[in-house]
Formats: C-alpha cells, sequence, structure tokens
C-alpha cells in the first residue's frame, strides 16, 4: 500500500526477520532490472525499513513509525548489511 509520495508498505504477516529481508531484496532485484531497462528510473534507489507488530502496540501506526525511523536508518546508513542497520534502530 502507498502511504507518502513515494514510500510504501508491505505487510508480511508472521514472516521472520529473514524472510522479510529476503522479500525485500527480491523487490530490490525486480527494481534494478526496471531501472537497467528503463533510463526514467536511472539514478533512482531503494530503501528498507521494517518493524515488527509487537504486543502492547495500540494500533498499527505504532509498527508503522518504527519501520519510519529504520527506512531513514536506512538512507542515511547507504549500502550497509541489513544486520547493523537492524542493531542500529534497535529499541525504537
Amino acid at each position: 500500500a502507498r502511504i507518502g509520495g513515494d514510500e510504501f508498505v508491505v505487510v508480511t504477516g508472521n514472516a521472520s526477520v529473514s524472510k522479510a529481508l529476503e522479500l525485500a531484496e527480491s523487490i530490490g532485484r525486480r527494481f534494478s532490472g526496471l531501472t537497467q531497462s528503463d533510463r526514467r528510473f536511472a539514478g533512482v534507489q531503494l530503501s528498507y525499513g521494517r518493524a515488527d507488530y509487537l504486543p502492547g502496540d495500540d494500533a498499527i501506526d505504532s509498527a508503522l513509525r518504527r519501520a519510519d525511523v529504520a527506512l531513514y536508518a536506512a538512507k542515511k546508513a547507504r549500502n550497509r548489511p541489513a544486520a547493523d542497520l537492524e542493531s542500529a534502530v534497535a529499541g525504537v
């Protein structure tokens, strides 16, 4: 679902962290193919933020807020391994 000008959310249900990252990498590979075949997308990069819906969250907004923090950490970090990004936003 689109949640901002250029931000989208994918709900993965009970997917593990590794499955969620696998999905993100798959989306990235497909997008990379698109950027190579269509000049309109040249230079566009993808960043990912993920978060769990935790017990005690009163609304999905809590998880989306944590995912947004993770997304902006990813945008700032560029090319850092996902595990590093996970620890960078731990406790948010």
